[in-house]
């Protein structure tokens, strides 16, 4: 679904099955921006998040926003906790998104 609300916008958008597809990503490529779901198999996007926060470069962090459908205090802070920059609940809404990756200063702008 974000990949379709994305689809308009001049963003190089990967998409990683697994924490374990996420880190060799992360190895081979920057990114602006991870839309981490929090709810996956065997690592969870808590975990994940904590894994890179402990091997990213001190001068060059990554933005990480929570997706998940968890929408009670008590998720926003564990997601906080564990390293993450926001957390936005599902459905997640398009407007909301691109408000949300604007708010880090990363230009999204229509293509013509």
């Amino acid at each position: 679904l974000i990949n379709l609300f994305l689809k308009r916008f001049p963003l190089k958008i990967d998409n990683a099955e697994s924490a374990f597809q996420a880190y060799e990503l992360l190895k081979e490529n920057e990114y602006d921006l991870i839309l981490m779901d929090i709810q996956m198999p065997v690592i969870d996007g808590l975990e994940a998040t904590r894994h890179i926060r402990n091997h990213e470069d001190s001068e060059k962090k990554n933005y990480i926003i929570a997706c998940t459908a968890h929408a009670f205090i008590e998720d926003i802070e564990k997601s906080l906790e564990a390293g993450c920059n926001a957390h936005i609940a599902k459905p997640i809404k398009k407007e909301k998104m691109i408000q949300l990756i604007e708010s880090f200063s990363i230009p999204i702008t229509k293509q013509q």
